[in-house]
């Protein structure tokens, strides 16, 4: 009975160390076929498929430390030009582990700025500025409520210097965020500080 239970567990051993060995060789050899640009095509080719009418793009590829693979960061910014936009930072390792993301920090959603209550929150992104904005200015806020939420066109500049055309006040590292509708007569801006998105100032244009 010995024997058999240690012939067993010999096989099994075998087994776990052959199905190991052909993981890693197929793993390392299927990788060693794939150059950057295609890691990077595919990549977004897998992101769009998930995320349709998202702007999708790649801000970082280097080496794996698994020979022939890549770290992939990708940013996924949903409903881009809209005042509350989804804005997620995805890494991959591919071929590695194929399309399943190693890491996902997101940055905004629901109108919200995740992590806007850490100290000295600088604002880096145009996504992370339109829904600051949006949540902190209140004629931003009101000219979506007036002319509807799908209907309102956002976008947002990062300016290190910015001199306020109506008083002449002169504000550093700001972001520029603007609301535009086709439906309007008017457009309305708001000024927010890269540096924890402190509203400065908003105004409407009449055109």
């Amino acid at each position: 009975m010995d024997l058999l239970y240690k012939s067993i567990i010999a096989a099994v051993l075998v087994a776990i160390v052959l199905i190991g060995a052909y993981t890693l060789f197929t793993r390392i050899g299927s990788s060693s076929s794939v150059s950057p640009v295609q890691a990077e095509q595919l990549i977004l080719k897998d992101i769009k498929s998930n995320y349709p009418d998202a702007a999708v793009n790649i801000i970082n590829l280097t080496n794996s430390t698994v020979p022939g693979s890549y770290y992939v960061t990708a940013s996924v910014v949903i409903n881009a030009s809209r005042a509350c936009p989804s804005y997620s930072i995805y890494t991959f390792e591919y071929p590695a582990y194929g399309f399943v993301y190693r890491t996902q920090n997101q940055y905004t959603g629901n109108c919200v700025v995740y992590g806007l209550n850490r100290t000295n929150y600088l604002i880096a992104s145009s996504p992370v500025a339109i829904t600051r904005a949006t949540s902190v200015s209140p004629d931003a806020q009101s000219f979506i409520k007036k002319f509807g939420y799908p209907n309102v066109v956002v976008d947002a500049s990062f300016m290190s210097r910015y001199v306020d055309p109506i008083s002449t006040s002169v504000y550093s590292n700001v972001w520029l965020v603007n609301y535009t509708s086709s439906y309007a007569n008017y457009t309305v801006s708001a000024l927010i500080s890269q540096l924890n998105g402190t509203l400065l100032y908003e105004y409407k244009i009449f055109i």
